[in-house]
């Protein structure tokens, strides 16, 4: 089994940006963000040009390594206060 590393952005309530998950992900759960997966042995890498650090790249719903977006990291901390999970 693959060893994985993971970050997690964490609010007091989820935010609502009314632009039908333009700006924020579906994977919102329980206040909680996804914003990276690294697993050892990982199909996707994690040398991606600035675009793709921009807008993300990997499933959220997958198992494989895994990168939200500099974008939707930003517009999710505009709405106030957050704080960062690091579990490895």
């Amino acid at each position: 089994m693959a060893s994985t590393e993971g970050a997690r952005i964490e609010a007091p309530q989820a935010p609502s940006n009314g632009d039908n998950g333009v700006c924020l992900p579906a994977q919102i759960e329980l206040n909680v963000v996804m914003i990276q997966r690294k697993v050892s042995g990982g199909s996707v890498s994690f040398n991606q040009n600035w675009a793709a650090y921009r807008d993300g790249f990997g499933s959220v719903t997958g198992t494989d390594n895994y990168w939200l977006g500099l974008g939707k990291v930003y517009c999710f901390l505009q709405r106030g206060h957050a704080s960062l999970s690091i579990q490895v």
